[in-house]
């Protein structure tokens, strides 16, 4: 599983860089700095789908919260329309609070709720 993260909290929220050098160190995942002005993250998405593996992004770029709704950044069409691979929607929902996920998270297990084929 390849796991894009915006790099200032990835790197800045001790919880959030622990938890995915944890992810990386057990083998379940690799983590893929994003940067939304330059497209060398989203050529190494499209390497690791080229490749057959999955992939895991936020398509509004960030997590929301449950009273949002964020556009779609256009990272996650233009990677669908270069490997052709199919997208499995999902929801999650709880994330918002998290000190691991989110940069205004508070809490450090929140119930977090994961919906597949929706959003």
């Amino acid at each position: 599983m390849v796991f894009p993260v915006t790099p200032k909290h990835s790197v800045e929220n001790l919880f959030t860089s622990c938890g995915l050098r944890l992810l990386e160190r057990l083998g379940l995942g690799w983590v893929v700095p994003m940067n939304s002005h330059h497209s060398y993250a989203l050529r190494q998405l499209q390497r690791a789908l080229e490749a057959g593996r999955s992939v895991a992004i936020f398509p509004e770029g960030r997590i929301a919260r449950p009273d949002e709704q964020l556009p779609h950044k256009a990272g996650v069409q233009w990677l669908q329309e270069r490997t052709g691979v199919p997208v499995v929607r999902a929801r999650l929902t709880g994330a918002d609070q998290s000190r691991l996920f989110a940069r205004a998270g508070k809490k450090l297990r929140p119930q977090i709720t994961l919906e597949i084929g929706t959003g």
